[in-house]
């Protein structure tokens, strides 16, 4: 029986393909799904190189089955026909090779899929007199049935080409950093004449221009967008490569969030990574998004979009309820240590409140950790109660695998 609706759905799918373009009807089919060449992320390349272009779903509601067409520059790009990097849990049916250009999914054992990201990965190749220029890829008539046997809108995009004379410059990918705060790795091959190039990020209201740093890879550079804010996990972030006034390259919408996301997307085979170290990873990005999902409660911020909602398998801790962690007692006559806490937000800190005599010119504090000593000054704290003489010490970042020392 399952087997038999797999088929009745395909078949609807094909004959829908055959009729006018038309608006979304009032069951939420969707029969057009275009983006702007400005809304799609950028690939570059040279005359004659072969790429590599995914179709990725996004704000998934879930579906069982999920059909749509492809237009392209026929003169100018060759599409292989070969489909990859589909993830666990979806079927390809077609593969591009028939006159409407058309691909299909269907979920295993009809259990809709929920997932965000990469469903597919296509391979074009441009023509060797193709035009410098740009050239997006079109996504039309897409369909797609969710259990029981419901229509439902599917939100799929791809990537507009775009042929350079220079080698490919182009931003190649994107990891999170975990140390003393929340990093956004971005990776981006910079052609000869672009090494100068900058990396211009923008989250928010808040706008940053960094460099680039070499990998050690030929012509790839490393831009990082740190101190994410926990809370901000979910935001958007846009990456442009600028070189003075020109954008070489963007990548126009990106979240730690989205990056979890893919991650857990994927199998251990398709991540290169052993089961064990899989399972680790799961646990990690749990944790990371229950992290922040309590920072965005805590913060009472965006609240109705919780970034571990679905996410599951996090670490179960036990309240602490006791602790024999203390400063010790002060060596300067008549000051006293107040408080010791931890700062969670862009960047995790330790700090200690303190006060000292009203004549107290200079004073040291020193901070053990492990077998180093650090001594910081005056100059280094800041006066909070200048009635108390209260001050406070906010210790460097700790990074994310130091949290249980001392």
């Amino acid at each position: 029986m399952k087997k038999i609706l797999s088929v009745l759905l395909i078949f609807v799918f094909c004959f829908a393909l055959c009729v006018p373009m038309l608006a979304s009807d009032k069951d939420g089919l969707t029969v057009a799904n275009e983006k702007s060449a400005d809304q799609q992320e950028k690939i570059y390349a040279k005359r004659g190189e072969k790429v590599a272009v995914n179709i990725k779903v996004n704000n998934n509601k879930g579906f069982v089955s999920l059909v749509c067409g492809l237009s392209y520059d026929k003169e100018n790009f060759t599409c292989s026909g070969e489909v990859t990097s589909v993830p666990d849990g979806l079927m390809v049916l077609s593969n591009l090779k028939d006159r409407r250009q058309r691909i299909s999914w269907e979920t295993e054992k009809l259990v809709n899929y929920t997932k965000n990201g990469t469903i597919a990965t296509l391979h074009f190749t441009v023509g060797e007199d193709t035009p410098y220029g740009e050239y997006p890829i079109k996504v039309l008539g897409v369909q797609g049935f969710k259990v029981p046997c419901d229509s439902v809108d599917v939100d799929v995009s791809i990537s507009t080409i775009v042929v350079t004379e220079e080698a490919k410059t182009a931003i190649t990918g994107a990891t999170i950093g975990l140390e003393s705060d929340i990093s956004v790795n971005y990776f981006a091959t910079l052609s000869d004449d672009h090494k100068n190039a900058k990396m211009r990020f923008t989250m928010n209201d808040r706008e940053t221009v960094v460099e680039g740093t070499p990998t050690g890879v030929a012509d790839q550079y490393v831009f990082e967008f740190r101190d994410v804010s926990p809370q901000c996990m979910g935001d958007n972030i846009k990456a442009e490569l600028v070189l003075g006034d020109t954008v070489l390259a963007e990548k126009s919408k990106y979240s730690v969030l989205e990056y979890c996301r893919s991650q857990l997307s994927k199998s251990a085979a398709q991540l290169g990574i052993s089961e064990e170290k899989y399972q680790a990873l799961k646990t990690l990005i749990a944790d990371i998004l229950e992290y922040g999902s309590k920072a965005q409660m805590y913060k009472n911020y965006k609240t109705e979009a919780l970034v571990n909602a679905g996410i599951t398998g996090k670490t179960e801790f036990s309240p602490i309820t006791g602790t024999d962690k203390k400063v010790t007692e002060p060596i300067l006559a008549g000051a006293k240590f107040v408080a010791a806490g931890v700062y969670f937000d862009s960047v995790n800190s330790v700090f200690v409140r303190f006060t000292v005599p009203n004549t107290t010119e200079s004073f040291t504090v020193n901070v053990k950790h492990g077998d180093n000593t650090a001594s910081y000054g005056l100059d280094d704290c800041k006066l909070t109660n200048p009635e108390t003489f209260e001050y406070v010490l906010v210790l460097d970042g700790v990074s994310a695998m130091e949290f249980d020392n001392v």
